[in-house]
């Protein structure tokens, strides 16, 4: 039974894409890797090589790594907040329907327009 189950995985494993495999693996070992550094679990916390990672992470099509840096961008963490790249990386979320994400974008979009409001009533 034990090698009939090591014959089917290495017959999965050899029709298997190697690259893409190892482009998954990548892209997992990045976001867990951002996640230790800001969290600061096994490693000093530093949210600026946690944010360098998520990005990594993000541009290989890590769908959570694309919304924490969304998160990244609309608090401050490891980067300065920027409300527009906050943005742009929700909306990269939320399309692939990330619920978090389509619920903090349309909280930025909302405070977007309150503050237009606001500042027009001036």
């Amino acid at each position: 039974m034990k090698y009939l189950l090591l014959l089917i995985t290495f017959i999965t494993l050899s029709f298997s894409n190697p690259i893409e495999m190892r482009t998954n693996s990548l892209k997992e070992q990045n976001f867990q890797m951002a996640l230790k550094y800001a969290i600061g679990v096994e490693v000093q916390k530093d949210e600026t090589k946690a944010f360098h990672l998520f990005h990594k992470a993000a541009r290989m099509g890590h769908l959570e790594a694309t919304y924490l840096m969304g998160v990244s961008f609309d608090q401050g963490r490891g980067v300065k907040v920027q409300k527009t790249l906050a943005k742009y990386w929700f909306k990269l979320a939320a399309k692939q329907g990330h619920k978090q994400a389509q619920f903090r974008l349309n909280q930025l979009n909302q405070s977007t327009k309150r503050a237009r409001y606001t500042y027009a009533l001036r």
